[in-house]
């Protein structure tokens, strides 16, 4: 008589199987992520993608806590695990990417998709880490070592802990919105200009106090370790200004006008523009909300951070020429950015409009 199939090794066969399927689909999704959707008409139900986003994201968050409980607890029930699995693969995970694919670049601008995108991807990544700790949990409630069972749901209570920031930064989406987004971008772009406009200016007036004659400390400092620390704090400076370099000292100047004016610019688009950014809906699009010069926008106030590095770092090393090359770029971005919305998205004029023209006015005086 033929020996009956054991039950425990059938569930864990169940259990390899779905972690298996789970896992791959996991992989699928991160694939698909990789590529910014095109803009294009799409037949869908969903007619608000952040709210499902919002939803699917704590439905995950549901299905960690359940997971994190069974693989950690006994009795150890390899079914009730599939069971989840199988809820997050069939609804909470395609209805993520459903909803993905309805935010497009033309209606919400392509750094909102890349950044829901990211937020999407920090979920997935978490879900497959704490996938892949499962098998070894199993293993380890299995030979019942004790100091080896305790490791292993550590690392997958501390695996749930880091999904759990995942699904929780993608809920914040909704909350946020697209102005939200926006806004916190671009400030993080105003902050270089920022600080990039502080350390210019501090290295401008360190020249100028160099030009004092102190007293005499050379015996005061002579013990060996204190020379050491001040060549290690010069090799990490930039080059001194000259009080000599007028020519260098007049273009630093002007650079920090037209830098600051790009600061206020930031100021204003954020106000003006960026917070009054309305969310698109999907079942009725405004035919009068231009989006395509939003994203012009976007995209040029991103390239100045990098600009204005590149400004500093040559005057550094005493290169006009080269700080001159990279302020006209930076000012280029700006004013590019400045003029797609200098417009309200409905193409009236308004207080922005006034303000952006005098803006531009300024900017390219004295050349």
């Amino acid at each position: 008589m033929a020996k009956p199939p054991d039950s425990t090794s059938k569930d864990d066969d169940e259990l390899k199987i779905t972690l298996s399927t789970t896992t791959c689909l996991v992989e699928k999704f991160q694939s698909a992520l990789t590529k910014i959707p095109e803009s294009q008409e799409i037949e869908s139900s969903i007619t608000d993608p952040l709210q499902v986003l919002e939803t699917a994201a704590s439905l995950i968050r549901a299905h960690a806590v359940k997971l994190t409980l069974l693989a950690t607890n006994k009795p150890f029930t390899p079914s009730a695990i599939c069971k989840v699995l199988r809820e997050a693969s069939t609804v909470a995970l395609p209805t993520i990417m459903a909803a993905r694919e309805t935010i497009q670049p033309d209606l919400w601008t392509g750094s909102f998709v890349k950044e829901v995108s990211h937020r999407i991807g920090r979920l997935l990544e978490g879900f497959r880490n704490l996938l892949a700790l499962i098998p070894h949990q199993v293993s380890a409630m299995a030979q019942k070592v004790p100091g080896k069972v305790g490791n292993e749901s550590r690392d997958v209570m501390m695996s749930t802990g880091i999904l759990w920031e995942a699904c929780d930064a993608l809920q914040s989406i909704k909350k946020q919105g697209l102005a939200g987004i926006l806004v916190k971008k671009a400030t993080e772009w105003q902050d270089t200009v920022k600080d990039a406009i502080e350390e210019l200016k501090d290295w401008q007036e360190e020249g100028e106090d160099d030009n004092e004659e102190g007293e005499d400390d050379s015996g005061v400092f002579s013990d060996e370790k204190e020379d050491i620390y001040d060549d290690i704090d010069q090799a990490f400076k930039a080059e001194k200004l000259p009080q000599d370099a007028t020519e260098l000292r007049e273009h630093l100047a002007n650079c920090l006008g037209k830098l600051r004016l790009i600061q206020s610019l930031f100021t204003a688009v954020i106000k003006r523009r960026l917070k009054t950014a309305q969310t698109p809906e999907f079942s009725a699009v405004n035919k009068n909300q231009d989006y395509s010069r939003l994203e012009v926008t976007i995209q040029q106030l991103s390239l100045i951070p990098d600009e204005v590095d590149e400004v500093a770092a040559r005057f550094y090393q005493h290169d006009s020429d080269g700080a001159k090359i990279y302020l006209s770029k930076c000012i280029g971005h700006a004013r590019t950015a400045c003029e797609s919305i200098r417009l309200t998205p409905q193409g009236k004029p308004d207080i922005f409009t006034e303000w952006s023209d005098k803006w531009a006015e300024i900017i390219d005086a004295n050349g």
